[in-house]
């Protein structure tokens, strides 16, 4: 089962915000979601991708990229590609 990072993110995020503390997998879950394994490799995966940072054992906080990222409120399902390197 794949888990869409997007929705993970704003739910971190909105989380996060809320409770003012860094969130575990647990408490983001959706009640739908029975494939903790695969959630907590898509917070990983955003771990990786500097848009979460992890804060002690199982716990995550957005960073401000994830912020700007999310307030960029990009239409579509479809990778956003960032290319630091890149010429403007």
């Amino acid at each position: 089962m794949t888990v869409p990072r997007r929705p993970v993110l704003e739910r971190v995020v909105a989380t996060y915000d809320r409770e003012e503390r860094p969130v575990s997998p647990a408490e983001i879950a959706p009640a739908s979601c029975d494939d903790h394994a695969a959630l907590g490799d898509c917070l990983d995966s955003l771990a990786d991708l500097e848009l979460l940072e992890p804060v002690g054992q199982d716990r995550f906080r957005p960073t401000v990229t994830a912020r700007e990222l999310l307030a960029l409120d990009v239409d579509g399902d479809g990778p956003v590609v960032v290319d630091p390197d890149g010429e403007c």
